[in-house]
């Protein structure tokens, strides 16, 4: 008479779905992470301008840190 076998599972399919579960909470996280940015964004956005101050001197002060500040230039020989 014939028996039923029960298959022995591979150890690569294992894998294959251990790796698929791990890919998609890293992806669910991911784009939770971006769509929590981008409400937080939308928040800040709306609000009003009224209560935001803007120190302009200390602005200044660091882009001519950035902007003015000297560099050597990049030597190329042949």
């Amino acid at each position: 008479m014939l028996k039923n076998q029960n298959p022995k599972i591979d150890s690569f399919y294992v894998f294959l779905i251990v790796t698929a579960i791990a890919l998609a909470a890293i992806v669910i996280v991911t784009f939770k992470g971006i769509f929590t940015a981008v409400i937080t964004a939308y928040e800040t956005d709306n609000q009003d301008g009224a209560d935001i101050r803007v120190d302009k001197e200390a602005l200044d002060k660091a882009g001519g840190r950035v902007f003015d500040a000297p560099y050597t230039k990049l030597k190329l020989e042949n």
